[in-house]
């Protein structure tokens, strides 16, 4: 599941409009929008909330409110439906029976962050609704403030003993969130990774709902996630692509799965039937990230796709074909799986 970020006044309406749109487009059914930022007066944003949240309406898309006593001092729970919130992600200050009468009506998201086996009990002790709750990390925008990866997989676990769904942030490679724009993931490592390389991390550690803490995803990033949505496709982006044909294609990592080298299975039968005998181009040094084919020279692997994982030295029966971008390397120990469907994309 994917989710994404909704500010009040860092964007138009018009601006959040398109972006629910497309966010919609990819399977996204969560939106999260901040209802404690002190420089928002609530006066302004009756009209605001109103038309954002007809538009989430229609697009079937929940939105989730981030709500602290300060809030409440100025909407009420009714006045909350009325704008179309569907659930409310409780910050601090909040007592725990407070939150589990809450969960009579509402869907309640609690604060992963600082969540405790104590606060657990209160929650039952108070006879919370446990089927509506679930607990989403708190995102991190200033640098070197983010989680640890292992301490957030052992305390993700410690959520999920209870039945109950997690979610956490990664940062767009969009339009950023101000004032830091620094991105606002939930994990320190992710900081600087491709934003579909962290969707899939955050899975890894047993997160349910990813959402976007920035304010847009690039174009192409977008159809990335499309893709992995849609086929369990990981599409790459290409540059010093070749006039080599055979790229346009879809490929499946081989099921026995190498340490140097990402390996087409179906690459070998089709391409050297096809293009018999592949004479030697291109047959320089194997960089990280290079795709390549084997040459006729290379005997019953001719045709054979790879990526590379490590710098490995040229290889006359080695044909170099391109580079996938350097910002996507992150991606390929995602991709280095069995039976793994990828493609690639040429940079434009």
């Amino acid at each position: 599941m994917l989710g994404f970020l909704i500010s009040l006044t860092e964007q138009t309406v018009a601006e959040n409009k398109r972006l629910i749109e497309r966010m919609a487009q990819t399977g996204s059914r969560y939106a999260f929008t901040s209802l404690q930022m002190p420089e928002e007066k609530p006066a302004d944003l009756q009209a605001v909330l109103l038309e954002i949240g007809a538009c989430l309406k229609a697009h079937q898309v929940q939105w989730i409110a981030d709500v602290s006593p300060m809030t409440f001092e100025q909407f009420t729970l009714n006045r909350l439906k009325a704008f179309g919130f569907t659930g409310l992600r409780i910050d601090d200050g909040i007592s725990m029976a407070d939150i589990a009468a809450m969960t009579e009506e509402w869907q309640i998201i609690l604060n992963a962050s600082t969540l405790t086996a104590a606060d657990m009990n209160d929650l039952m002790n108070n006879h919370a609704h446990m089927n509506r709750l679930a607990a989403w990390y708190n995102y991190y925008p200033r640098p070197e403030t983010g989680l640890e990866r292992e301490a957030f997989i052992k305390h993700t676990a410690f959520i999920k003993s209870y039945a109950i769904e997690t979610g956490a942030f990664i940062h767009g490679d969009g339009k950023q969130r101000g004032p830091i724009y620094a991105g606002l993931p939930t994990l320190e490592e992710h900081r600087d990774l491709h934003p579909l390389a962290q969707y899939l991390d955050l899975r890894d550690c047993g997160i349910d709902t990813v959402l976007v803490g920035d304010l847009s995803l690039q174009s192409a990033t977008m159809a990335q996630f499309e893709r992995w949505f849609t086929d369990q496709l990981l599409l790459l982006h290409v540059d010093n692509q070749s006039d080599f044909a055979w790229l346009d294609d879809v490929f499946h990592v081989r099921r026995d799965v190498a340490r140097d080298v990402i390996r087409a299975a179906d690459s070998r039968v089709r391409l050297a039937q096809r293009y018999h005998p592949i004479a030697a181009e291109q047959t320089n040094e194997r960089l990280r990230g290079c795709i390549t084919i084997d040459n006729a020279a290379y005997l019953r692997y001719e045709g054979e796709v790879q990526i590379m994982l490590t710098d490995l030295q040229a290889d006359s029966r080695v044909n170099v074909l391109g580079q996938v971008i350097t910002g996507e390397h992150s991606l390929l120990r995602f991709l280095n799986r069995p039976g793994t469907a990828f493609a690639f994309s040429a940079v434009k």
